[in-house]
């Protein structure tokens, strides 16, 4: 929960503050240093865990049901720290692109050949990304962060479709932020609303596939 503040007296919110969220239920949806109210927004992250967990039971298959939470842990936590510690964003995305091959090893997704193509792929268009996300102006390639770990676990169609998703997802998501929520226009935020929309991309296609969505969107 580092980043988190309460809103009365400006103290660093710890987990214990917020999660699990009964223990904000608990405790009146207040912090333990003021007692002063806390926005239920600041539980996003754990809200969204909890959603994506009941999403996968719901609509994942029995076998990929473990994975498939893992996975959604993940992204989530590549999405969220891609902007503000891209390093620690990189080196979960390529624990999850290794899992990700793992799972193609295992023979539980597609044959292990299209999978490390993806992951090729998506390696080498980030690495070309992070090479100017430097710039102040360029931070949205940081959402680059996500493409090896779509990769390895989509396959280059996979990756595709997701990232086709992934823009109209980030679109909402930067709508949301900047009327409803209020949250700034800088390009930062953009950079944030783009590997979120990314990764949520990228949960669709795992959860449902290509061919599901192509007739999904065909009717």
């Amino acid at each position: 929960m580092a980043g988190h503040f309460a809103i009365a007296c400006g103290k660093t919110l710890g987990a214990r503050d917020l999660f699990p969220i009964l223990s904000w239920i608990v405790a009146g949806g207040k912090s333990r240093c003021c007692r002063q109210p806390l926005p239920w927004t600041l539980m996003t992250p754990e809200l969204t865990s909890l959603g994506l967990a009941i999403w996968a039971v719901l609509a994942v298959d029995p076998p990929l049901l473990l994975p498939s939470l893992v996975i959604a842990w993940m992204l989530q936590a590549i999405a969220l720290l891609a902007v503000p510690a891209s390093r620690t964003a990189t080196t979960i995305g390529m624990i999850l692109a290794l899992f990700g091959l793992t799972l193609s090893w295992a023979g539980l997704t597609d044959d292990i050949e299209v999978h490390l193509l993806g992951f090729a792929l998506g390696l080498l268009v980030a690495s070309v990304a992070w090479s100017g996300a430097s710039d102040p102006k360029a931070r949205f390639l940081q959402a680059a962060t996500l493409l090896p770990p779509m990769g390895a676990l989509l396959g280059v169609e996979g990756m595709a479709a997701a990232l086709a998703l992934g823009v109209i997802a980030s679109v909402l998501h930067r709508f949301y932020s900047k009327v409803v929520d209020h949250g700034p226009g800088s390009t930062g935020a953009w950079a944030s609303s783009l590997a979120i929309g990314s990764a949520a991309g990228a949960w669709i296609v795992w959860v449902y596939g290509v061919d599901t969505l192509a007739r999904m969107i065909s009717g």
